[in-house]
């Protein structure tokens, strides 16, 4: 408008080229000005961007490295934004994570000892009835050394028992390698697995024999000169 103003007030004095000129080094002006600020828009675009995409490049990062077991990872964010509050949330399930997964190894590594340190062999089967936890006396009941993901009648076939583990309480009397084993099943609380103990009762066997061997034996040397002061 006050262009127009100027142009109204001046037109007697400007001459068409004059005008032309006036308007070309407008739009001009305007192009340049527009490149500028565009030009700015996107700068600035970009600096946002960068600032913003940052973080979360990062946390994209500490999440794939603790998705690899790495729960050591920390994460550089800081302020009292939003970003600066999902850093230091992020960090501390990060510790969380570190501290539960390091109670966690701890206490498989004691099962691992007891089970390691059991006398008795000790089986665990899953809902398909196949191995997925065993003990060196298991392998050396069955003499055995790749037991896991065999299914139960693989082990129990040449054993006087049925081809998978019994129902929970169970137990019964097996003979493996002429050896004798009282089996004993259990279900987990969660339903998933069950848990096989043999107990080797060999020398039990062994004993009730040699008693049963010793009653007949003493009983008949009695018999003998019982019959003959009968006699």
């Amino acid at each position: 408008l006050e262009f127009r103003r100027v142009l109204f007030r001046s037109q007697r004095c400007l001459s068409a080229e004059e005008i032309t000129r006036l308007l070309a080094t407008l739009r001009n002006r305007i192009i340049m000005v527009s490149f500028l600020v565009g030009f700015l828009s996107l700068l600035i675009s970009l600096i946002f961007s960068h600032l913003i995409t940052r973080p979360l490049s990062e946390l994209l990062k500490a999440s794939n490295r603790i998705a690899a077991g790495d729960f050591g990872v920390h994460v550089p964010l800081s302020g009292h934004d939003e970003l600066g509050d999902l850093g230091k949330g992020f960090n501390r399930m990060a510790e969380q994570l570190q501290g539960s997964f390091t109670e966690l190894s701890r206490r498989k590594e004691e099962l691992q000892s007891i089970i390691s340190s059991m006398a008795e062999g000790l089986l665990l089967f899953d809902r398909d009835g196949r191995v997925t936890l065993f003990n060196a006396s298991a392998q050396k009941i069955f003499d055995q050394k790749h037991i896991e993901g065999k299914h139960s009648w693989e082990l129990l076939r040449s054993a006087d028992a049925p081809d998978r583990p019994g129902p929970e309480g169970e137990s019964r009397e097996l003979v493996i390698n002429n050896r004798s084993y009282l089996c004993s099943s259990s279900l987990l609380p969660s339903g998933a697995a069950t848990v096989m103990i043999l107990h080797d009762i060999t020398a039990l066997r062994q004993m009730e024999r040699i008693k049963q061997d010793l009653v007949v034996n003493v009983s008949h040397e009695l018999n003998t000169p019982l019959t003959a002061i009968k006699g």
